[in-house]
């Protein structure tokens, strides 16, 4: 499994999804609409919809355009578990909001993103079998709605190409078939 990189919540977005998860108890949210508050909230921290690998034809979109981000969009991230699914992690089936500590380490559990085409992404309820990267904390940052693809990423990618192994990973190498797992 994959390592755990941890987000950091501040205590004001900790209180305002304290908040939201009252006035879910009370107002019938759907998980989806959770998820987009998530999204939203979380949209400005640097881990957040964190990139651990990529798909074998979204690697080959990068290597038939030198390794340069498409400008089309055609490069995405694709998330592993579903948001609306992370989101009923964190406000589902309890009377009780989580701790911040236990916000922070469910989100950062299951918000994981794959770069993938967006044929990829749009088109399968599973993810693509993928590269695994690791995690390293500084490449593929978040901005809003994409991610940071800059020369380190660049160069990151051209490496990879060249070392990667020729074995492919499943969502079920990183998550364990029962998902709650982050309650161990």
């Amino acid at each position: 499994m994959v390592g755990l990189l941890m987000i950091a919540l501040s205590e004001e977005k900790y209180a305002v999804f304290k908040a939201l998860f009252q006035e879910s108890l009370v107002t019938p949210y759907n998980n989806a609409h959770l998820a987009r508050c998530l999204a939203t909230l979380m949209s400005k921290e640097a881990n957040h919809w964190k990139v651990i690998g990529i798909t074998e034809n979204a690697l080959a979109v990068l290597r038939n355009n030198n390794y340069e981000k498409p400008a089309n969009r055609s490069l995405q991230r694709g998330h592993l578990i579903p948001r609306s699914d992370l989101a009923g992690y964190i406000f589902r089936g309890r009377q009780e909001f989580i701790t911040k500590a236990e916000f922070e380490k469910v989100y950062s559990f299951y918000d994981k993103t794959v770069l993938m085409t967006a044929d990829e992404n749009k088109s399968s309820k599973n993810p693509p079998c993928f590269y695994l990267f690791g995690e390293d904390s500084n490449l593929f940052q978040s901005q809003y709605i994409g991610f940071r693809y800059g020369e380190a990423e660049k160069q990151f990618l051209i490496d990879f190409d060249k070392t990667k192994s020729n074995f492919l990973k499943t969502i079920n190498d990183i998550y364990p078939k029962k998902l709650d797992t982050h309650k161990s």
